[in-house]
């Protein structure tokens, strides 16, 4: 997942696209761990109000379906960007990942759709998948502050799927703002 550079160094691809370059450079986990902890410590050297925080920050992993771990109406902001329907399985992209960090995620938990399987055996509907959204957006809406915000960012080619989208939002009783063709935002009321 890294990007061959012909003056040294690498990138990391961009987009959601899995490929394999043209041209490659081998990058050890070192050399780009390495990199990553160097660009850290730029950062806090010339931003030291960001080290003068009263308390450090935390992170948690969990579906976004069940953020019970973040008390209501304590974040200021969201940003999210909701699977697409169908186009992509995470879950699968993700399973050399998770299986060196020993924790996979949960497939009945992942909001896409998934034709490939009978629901019997684990696969979704574009219903499935709504109520997941519905969930998620639930939770979102529930850990807002009052009058804070939301960006959603989505696409797909498929109506069906932003119908799916739109349903999800207006059911956990957010209220969309469609200024933008690009993006829909969603606030609590």
């Amino acid at each position: 997942m890294r990007r061959y550079n012909a003056y040294g160094g690498q990138a990391p691809t961009d987009g959601h696209a899995l490929h394999s370059p043209a041209r490659r450079r081998g990058a050890t986990w070192l050399e780009i761990f390495r990199h990553q902890v160097a660009q850290v410590a730029r950062f806090y050297s010339t931003h030291p109000a960001a080290t003068a925080q009263t308390s450090p920050p935390s992170c948690s992993v969990s579906s976004a379906t069940d953020l019970s771990w973040l008390p209501s109406s304590s974040v200021d902001y969201v940003f999210t960007d909701p699977p697409f329907g169908a186009n992509l399985f995470y879950a699968d992209c993700n399973v050399v990942w998770e299986s060196w960090l020993g924790d996979v995620t949960d497939t009945d938990a992942e909001i896409v759709v998934n034709r490939s399987l009978p629901t019997s055996a684990g696969g979704k509907t574009l219903d499935d998948y709504e109520k997941l959204l519905a969930q998620a957006f639930n939770e979102i809406r529930r850990v807002l502050n009052p009058g804070a915000r939301t960006s959603v960012v989505f696409h797909n080619a498929d109506d069906k799927v932003w119908s799916a989208l739109l349903s999800a939002t207006d059911s956990a009783g957010t209220r969309p703002d469609r200024r933008s063709a690009c993006s829909t935002r969603c606030s609590a009321p």
